[in-house]
């Protein structure tokens, strides 16, 4: 039962600092990333509802350390590789040297 009130309380984070986005600008806590990074590596199959929270964590460079991390980890789940994709790919910049060191050292995984 933890579990579920975890991962459902996790969502309705991220939906409420949606909301409150539209209202006014905000910044998600920064002291509760290291638990939505937790979450997401111990509730894989629930990635969705974390990458929604973790969408609002910006240019974080420890955020972007530990996705790029997860995703080369070995968790040969599509679904989960896609969502760390989608939150790298909308919340972060990148320089051209970056795109071509980071990228050329991914392997594509058979399934």
């Amino acid at each position: 039962m933890i579990v579920i009130d975890f991962i459902r309380l996790s969502a309705k984070y991220g939906t409420a600092l949606r909301a409150l986005k539209e209202i006014k600008d905000i910044n998600a806590n920064q002291n509760l990333l290291p638990y939505w990074v937790f979450a997401l590596k111990k509730y894989f199959w629930r990635a969705n509802n974390f990458i929604i929270t973790l969408q609002y964590y910006r240019e974080n460079s420890s955020l972007k350390k530990d996705l790029f991390e997860l995703y080369e980890s070995g968790y040969n789940y599509e679904s989960y590789r896609y969502y760390i994709i989608i939150c790298l790919t909308y919340n972060f910049a990148y320089e051209d040297r970056e795109l071509r060191t980071v990228f050329n050292n991914f392997k594509i995984r058979k399934i």
